[in-house]
């Protein structure tokens, strides 16, 4: 019931947030700057900078304890988000907080449109207060001899479309 609350709240930020802690966008393959020095079965070889490929890992940035407080803890309130790489671009940019943005290698051009599609997606899924209240306070499955939990519709969950929501 908490994360639903909190979805509720801020949906952009819960997602944002989820974004940090898995990433839709976890590698970036890019042309290295630096020379390269890769091993593949036995065999080393060194690629001269400009020449090679390297992949950074942008999940691992996102759990950089210099970046962030409680790297680890789900916070959608957290105050470093934009320090945050998803999305192709590190938060602080997409927001426009840096003054050299126009040095962006990449931002996703899908970016908003991702958000309000996740967003729409998971107000789909979410019940309503009252089943919310139900689940929380413990609705016990039907008294039926079979491991069976309340319908989707019972629980008021899956109405609207998703697709829809996110063009509105």
């Amino acid at each position: 019931g908490k994360e639903v609350r909190r979805f509720k709240k801020d949906p952009e930020k819960w997602l944002l947030e989820q974004a940090r802690i898995a990433s839709p966008v976890d590698v970036l393959t890019i042309v290295s700057q630096l020379p390269v020095v890769a091993s593949f079965n036995g065999t080393t070889r060194t690629y001269a900078a400009g020449e090679g490929m390297a992949h950074v890992w942008l999940d691992m940035a996102n759990r950089d304890p210099r970046a962030f407080e409680a790297p680890l803890t789900f916070n959608p309130d957290r105050a470093d988000i934009v320090n945050s790489v998803t999305f192709n671009s590190l938060e602080a940019d997409v927001r426009g907080s840096d003054p050299d943005a126009a040095s962006l290698v990449r931002v996703c051009p899908a970016y908003r449109f991702v958000l309000r599609m996740a967003t729409a997606l998971v107000k789909t899924m979410l019940p309503d207060e009252a089943s919310l209240n139900a689940l929380s306070a413990g609705l016990p499955l039907k008294d039926n001899d079979k491991y069976e939990a309340y319908t989707v519709g019972q629980l008021n969950i899956g109405a609207g479309d998703p697709i829809a929501e996110a063009f509105r």
